[in-house]
């Protein structure tokens, strides 16, 4: 017997095991609830499609990631949903070595990594100097990883999306220290 009500706690389930990450459990619950009729979903599809796309990427399972992701291309999401969903396709076409379509329309995949919460958006300005970089747009690229080392930890990124290693040296260093810094700046010894 589905109801609703048994839809949402598999909703639930997912959401949980997702946050766990417990991927492969999070993905099959998605698929379940996904597979039922939408008459008995509570909410829209969209974010259980979302949770779906992500945890087969997390899993490492493109192509099957970017299958479940295609219908969301066709609808118009909320701000919050088409934010979560562009993060999502530059991982999926970094993976694949997509930087051309990665690199199409730039300026407004940037605009739009700037309205993301701070990690996320770091990890897409990030993927998009990549993009940028392999797509021969050198000004793109420098300037994308000047913004991303003000985010976040650069090395740090790197382990999360191996395929940034891609930037080079540069990139996945660390910030050199400086003995002294604090002592000639007047700061606590």
């Amino acid at each position: 017997l589905l109801r609703p009500v048994t839809l949402g706690a598999m909703q639930v389930l997912a959401h949980a095991a997702h946050g766990r990450r417990r991927h492969d459990e999070a993905a099959e619950y998605a698929a379940f609830v996904l597979s039922r009729p939408e008459r008995l979903l509570v909410g829209d599809r969209t974010d259980i499609q979302l949770l779906l796309v992500e945890s087969l990427l997390e899993m490492n399972q493109l192509a099957l990631a970017q299958a479940s992701a295609a219908p969301l291309y066709a609808q118009k999401l909320q701000l919050e949903n088409a934010l979560r969903l562009l993060g999502l396709q530059l991982r999926m076409e970094a993976r694949a070595g997509a930087f051309a379509s990665m690199a199409q329309r730039i300026g407004s995949k940037v605009d739009m990594a700037e309205l993301m919460a701070p990690p996320e958006s770091a990890l897409s300005q990030a993927l998009l100097a990549l993009a940028a970089q392999r797509a021969g747009l050198g000004n793109w690229a420098d300037w994308l990883l000047s913004r991303v080392s003000l985010l976040s930890d650069p090395p740090a990124l790197a382990r999360r999306e191996p395929v940034l290693l891609g930037l080079g040296a540069a990139f996945a260093r660390e910030a050199p220290v400086v003995r002294g810094e604090m002592a000639d700046s007047g700061g606590p010894d």
